[in-house]
């Protein structure tokens, strides 16, 4: 195996050890939460959020969206179309990744979180 393959094999591992640990906090501090996206197997890409699950709340459900960090120690950092520069946390981030789950047929899931988080009733972990 080439150094290339290797890294991206060692990112891989890191990556779904990330979204276990998130995933499993999620369910202990939010019981009754139902995943929307990024159950197993499913792949983070293109849409960049590793989880996006509905969580009960008093005031009617509500969307949590999950960004696991894996052997970072700084918020992830994509380039929009417009090749700006949106981090992690931001609602610059969270349009960009909507726009990319309209691009590969996930509009309605896109609109959602676009809706709560325009409204303040999103909440983000990452």
């Amino acid at each position: 195996m080439d150094r290339e393959a290797a890294a991206r094999t060692v990112w891989e591992a890191d990556r779904t050890i990330a979204r276990l640990c998130a995933r499993s906090y999620v369910q202990q501090v939010f019981p009754g939460a139902v995943p929307l996206r990024g159950g197993d197997g499913e792949p983070t890409e293109p849409d960049e959020l590793d989880a996006v699950w509905r969580v009960p709340d008093d005031d009617g459900p509500q969307l949590l969206v999950v960004t696991a960090l894996a052997g970072e120690y700084t918020l992830p950092r994509r380039q929009s179309p417009g090749g700006r520069t949106v981090v992690a946390g931001t609602r610059d981030y969270l349009r960009h990744a909507a726009d990319r789950l309209r691009e590969h047929g996930k509009g309605d899931l896109a609109g959602a979180i676009e809706q709560d988080m325009y409204a303040d009733r999103l909440w983000y972990l990452n």
